[in-house]
């Protein structure tokens, strides 16, 4: 019988958090994705005011990642953000990536998605 002593690096998770916006600072719903893992659909949260920000909250691979953010409407262009992903325990509040917004498609260019 042999055994083999290896070490196997596992990559600890962030939790994550954050808004996504048009250039006017209007929610825009969009597919949210880190890296090549599944995308992930922002949802409505509300306010007093009734429907708030289209926001996404989901678990990521920590470290220094890419945000590829796609938006529902094909009046708006994709767009990679660059982010750093802290690990955040399974206790902890996710952390707060911020606003993204994303930039009308005012010339009818070809969308990726």
């Amino acid at each position: 019988m042999q055994y083999w002593n290896s070490d196997i690096k596992l990559t600890p998770w962030g939790y994550i958090t954050g808004t996504v916006q048009d250039q006017d600072g209007h929610p825009l719903q969009a597919e949210v994705q880190v890296d090549s893992l599944p995308f992930n659909q922002t949802v409505a949260g509300y306010s007093i005011m009734g429907t708030g920000p289209q926001v996404f909250k989901f678990r990521a691979p920590s470290g220094s990642r890419k945000l590829h953010i796609v938006p529902d409407s094909p009046d708006y262009l994709d767009a990679v953000f660059p982010v750093t992903l802290n690990k955040i325990p399974d206790d902890q509040p996710p952390q707060n990536l911020g606003v993204f917004k994303l930039t009308r498609n005012e010339h009818g260019a070809y969308r990726q998605s």
